[in-house]
């Protein structure tokens, strides 16, 4: 974060669009058969986006509507089609996350990925899911708020000089991210909204680092709308939670920091984590996915290397207009 520069009354309207759009999120409904895998997809997720050095808001975006297509899909899948749909969700995500440059081709995800599949089956997987969403693909993750949080959180505390500063707030910010992406990979947290992950995120954070107060201030003022009426309790439980996560993980000093965070914040109300979404018509219901156009053909599959090379430069991309979250990267 070399940067400080921001517009305010930006940052503002965008994080307020953001609260509101997550009130509206879909519901995980957790009955994929396929969950015993989920920790794993969303790992390897993460390891490919690491690799192309996409932002961290495009690998959480594409565990987001990867959950959404295997919690409505009913028909059996085989691990060849999980393949191909988790990487067709990381591409659909990096090209609304990312600016132009920054989005991979897809012969070169095919090959970083290790995928066994041609270029047009990827591209045909990547209309799967955006029919899936009804194209409305702008979701709003954890990742979206954690630079943002981890830098305000930072306002109020000591430090000495400007390089310290920037020091201080990417620490905060490392360990945010690391925890925001254990997060990720647990599905018990989805019951909170993302902002709600997000400010637990920077607490942990905070909790590990031993930058007191756990919760700031400037963080409170900011995660917690006047409209809340969930309050502390929820992000207490949410905090617990996901320092249990990190130890599991061996996040350093997890373990130790457990009991910090209840004294850092108000006793947890068991009754505050009850937290409906509003789901859409159009998805309560299983939805059925022509996965025929991308189950493995061996003709296809021998070609592949010269279909991606014919394919390289096809109108395999969309844009998005604008990024959400742009204004808050540096």
């Amino acid at each position: 974060m070399a940067d400080f520069h921001v517009d305010v009354d930006m940052q503002k309207e965008i994080h307020d669009s953001l609260l509101e759009k997550e009130l509206h999120r879909h519901r995980y409904r957790g009955l994929s058969p396929y969950l015993a895998k989920r920790a794993e997809f969303v790992d390897w997720i993460h390891d490919v986006a690491e690799k192309f050095q996409l932002r961290y808001t495009s690998a959480s975006s594409a565990v987001a509507y990867f959950d959404l297509v295997m919690d409505y899909y009913k028909d059996s899948i085989n691990f060849f089609e999980l393949q191909v749909l988790g990487m067709a969700c990381l591409m659909v995500a990096a090209k609304m996350e990312e600016q132009e440059p920054d989005i991979p081709l897809l012969p070169h995800v095919i090959r970083t990925a290790g995928l066994k599949c041609t270029v047009e089956q990827l591209n045909a997987a990547e209309l799967l899911v955006l029919k899936a969403w009804n194209w409305n693909v702008c979701v709003v993750t954890p990742n979206h708020f954690v630079d943002l949080y981890a830098r305000e959180s930072a306002m109020d505390d000591i430090v000495s000089g400007r390089s310290q500063a920037i020091e201080h707030i990417d620490k905060i910010s490392e360990y945010a991210i690391e925890a925001a992406r254990i997060a990720c990979k647990d599905i018990s947290l989805l019951q909170f909204r993302p902002s709600v992950v997000a400010t637990a995120t920077v607490v942990c954070a905070r909790t590990l680092l031993n930058c007191e107060p756990h919760y700031p201030a400037s963080l409170m003022a900011l995660s917690s709308p006047k409209t809340d009426t969930v309050g502390t309790s929820e992000l207490a439980i949410c905090c617990e939670m996901l320092l249990r996560l990190c130890a599991t993980d061996k996040l350093p000093q997890s373990v130790q920091a457990m009991e910090g965070v209840s004294h850092s914040l108000t006793s947890p109300d068991p009754a505050a984590t009850r937290y409906e979404t509003v789901v859409p018509r159009s998805q309560e219901t299983p939805m059925r996915l022509p996965l025929q156009n991308i189950r493995d053909d061996s003709r296809k599959t021998q070609q592949t290397q010269s279909s991606c090379a014919s394919s390289a430069q096809d109108g395999m991309r969309f844009r998005r207009g604008t990024n959400q979250t742009q204004a808050w990267r540096s």
